[in-house]
């Protein structure tokens, strides 16, 4: 696959065309990722735009789906098995309450008394856990994000 990027000062917005003889698996990869680059989320009563680089992990308390941030935590409207299918691949689920973006884990620390792993985020005090189910998926995750 060619990238070809064309910088017009002339033109008024991006826009991104993509040329291809047939839709293949890595281009719909692609267009998935970049069309998800947002959810919309309400905080003390306004909707905002939440750049998804930015989200730290979606969290359900009480039949509510939170998108925490570094600082504050932000409302969806979504439920967590559709975010699951909605969310680029750098999201991985840890378990039945928390999905978590993987690109903003700083470090995952196994207990010593419990088999318990516990999740800590860059620039962040917020911490969630992984429950030994979905360990072995965020832990490919995290191999392949490495390579």
């Amino acid at each position: 696959m060619k990238i070809n990027v064309i910088v017009d000062a002339n033109h008024d917005s991006d826009t991104l065309t993509i040329t291809c003889h047939e839709i293949t698996p890595e281009i719909e990869a692609f267009i998935k990722e970049y069309e998800n680059q947002s959810v919309f989320a309400t905080h003390r009563g306004n909707e905002f735009p939440l750049a998804l680089q930015d989200v730290l992990f979606f969290e359900t308390e009480n039949e509510v789906v939170f998108a925490h941030l570094v600082h504050a935590a932000y409302q969806t409207r979504y439920r967590l098995y559709e975010l699951e299918s909605l969310l680029p691949n750098h999201f991985a689920r840890i378990s039945k309450s928390t999905i978590v973006n993987i690109k903003k884990v700083e470090s995952i620390q196994r207990s010593i008394a419990t088999t318990v792993r516990e999740i800590q985020f860059h620039e962040s005090h917020k911490i969630v856990y992984v429950s030994r189910k979905y360990y072995p998926v965020l832990k490919e995750k995290m191999e392949e994000r490495s390579i």
